[in-house]
């Protein structure tokens, strides 16, 4: 039987992080990374073909959103990804 996960709000999404981080010691960039390859497994399972088309911003959604491009040129699914601010003011 498949399993359908609640639909949770921003500030949920915020307090499930703040808790896996803070409780239970993962760190942002294991979330993110979960994130973008989770997201690329749902594209893969709906079998995009691309161009994906991805909008980055600087929040950890921005990397997010790398993540899942990478991903996606891993599993050569064309992908192309707009940046919403200068790559010089990305870190991390």
């Amino acid at each position: 039987m498949p399993y359908d996960p609640p639909v949770l709000n921003r500030n949920q999404v915020r307090a499930v992080d703040r808790r896996a981080i803070e409780v239970h010691g993962v760190s942002s960039l294991v979330l993110m990374e979960n994130a973008g390859r989770g997201s690329a497994d749902v594209l893969a399972r709906l079998e995009a073909r691309g161009p994906v088309v991805i909008f980055c911003g600087k929040g950890n959604n921005g990397g997010d959103g790398f993540v899942l491009a990478r991903h996606l040129h891993l599993r050569e699914i064309g992908v192309r990804v707009v940046s919403a601010v200068d790559p010089g003011e990305l870190t991390g």
